[in-house]
């Protein structure tokens, strides 16, 4: 579907994942991707030399989006 778009752009696709896949297909099309921070504000991502999307988000170097969670680290939150 998101090939389609990229192929097609007749208009704005707006629609939110849990799936990384979709930011390797979007990171080469200019302003494609957006972030939404704890704050509510809206981060465009911007190709920075040879940082990629994925990288960028999961290393948790978007302001105000913490991506540095460990499966063992809801442990404190939910109780032993």
């Amino acid at each position: 579907m998101l090939q389609y778009f990229i192929d097609y752009p007749n208009g704005q696709l707006i629609f939110t994942s849990h799936n990384l896949a979709p930011m390797k297909l979007l990171q080469h099309q200019k302003k494609a991707i957006d972030f939404i921070n704890f704050d509510n504000e809206v981060i465009p991502y911007v190709q920075k030399g040879n940082a990629i999307s994925v990288n960028i988000y999961v290393e948790g170097a978007i302001k105000g989006l913490a991506f540095d969670y460990d499966n063992f680290d809801f442990i404190k939150i939910l109780g032993e």
